[in-house]
């Protein structure tokens, strides 16, 4: 039977399936910090410093996780939105929780910027005295 990724439900939590070769991995999305294309192949970083090498393609996992907050900043990045911590608009990098720095493509700017406010409520200012 030949692993095909996917999204799962497992345990009541959504869960990415990942077909490492000869074996399967199961990984909770909100451990996912940001996904790098490395030719054919894809690495994934966890929260937990650990890296999983997948046998597929970066733009699958865009398709696959459109749905839940992740980005593609870059021709080689996707990024868990959950985990940006900084944006430096001078150097046009983004730094993710584990201090990882990625740089936001020119083009993808705008595109980014209005995913964050998306993600953002903005609280009433308390009145004055």
């Amino acid at each position: 039977m030949k692993i095909i990724n996917r999204i799962i439900q497992f345990n009541q939590q959504e869960k990415l399936l990942l077909s490492t070769g000869n074996s399967f991995r199961i990984v909770e999305i909100e451990d996912i910090h940001h996904l790098q294309s490395w030719g054919s192949y894809t690495k994934i970083y966890l929260t937990n410093n650990k890296k999983i090498v997948t046998t597929t393609g970066l733009t699958v996992y865009e398709e696959l996780l459109a749905n839940n907050h992740f980005f593609r900043i870059n021709k080689s990045s996707l990024v868990n939105l959950n985990q940006v911590e900084n944006y430096n608009h001078k150097k046009k990098t983004i730094q993710l929780k584990n201090n990882q720095e990625i740089e936001v493509a020119r083009r993808k700017y705008k595109d980014f910027v209005n995913a964050i406010y998306e993600r953002t409520t903005i609280l009433p200012t308390s009145p004055t005295k």
